[in-house]
């Protein structure tokens, strides 16, 4: 359970931000950020994503709902408060797992495509997909390759000398290139 061992009141600190107050939004997002990113990063290995969720982005969406609010919710103590932001957070990393499978579910599907039946279509693709691959550095190329390869992005990191983080920013990028190229911007 969180505890933010500085004697903040975060339900006090919380009405205060939802009310507008912007010391009170960053205080709130200070305190809560470390033991939220847990949190956050347990549910993503539950789920079998914690390569593909970034932590900061799921707290900081969460956090700017929060704000967005109109009203804000009434919590009885701060261990309320708390046990509803995690229960928050877990949801919020579930649909963000289920939007990260869903965005790169074609992937998956255009690769068993290329590997199965050969036709003019799969040519057509194959060209296409080539062009688009044509386009990566040599690393964005060997990033991809090792993702093809399931390693983890700390793996990826320690065999490139990258921070994982680095080396998942330039693998999205470069998914994102291909991406457009592939489909026009879709």
């Amino acid at each position: 359970m969180f505890s933010s061992g500085c004697g903040v009141d975060v339900v006090s600190l919380y009405v205060r931000a939802i009310a507008g107050d912007l010391d009170a939004q960053g205080q709130l997002w200070c305190v809560l950020r470390s033991h939220m990113h847990r949190i956050i990063r347990l549910k993503a290995a539950d789920l079998g994503m914690e390569w593909a969720i970034d932590a900061d982005d799921v707290y900081d969406e969460f956090i700017v709902e929060r704000f967005a609010l109109k009203r804000p919710r009434e919590f009885q103590n701060a261990c309320h408060f708390t046990c509803y932001v995690e229960k928050c957070l877990r949801r919020k990393t579930s649909r963000a797992a289920a939007l990260t499978r869903t965005s790169n579910a074609w992937i998956e599907g255009f690769h068993e495509r290329l590997v199965a039946s050969v036709t003019t279509e799969d040519f057509i693709w194959r060209e296409e997909l080539a062009v688009a691959r044509a386009s990566l550095t040599l690393r964005e190329d060997l990033i991809c390759l090792l993702v093809q390869e399931q390693l983890s992005w700390h793996e990826i990191g320690r065999r490139l000398g990258l921070a994982p983080d680095t080396a998942r920013m330039i693998h999205q990028r470069a998914i994102s290139r291909v991406r457009s190229q592939l489909f026009g911007g879709a």
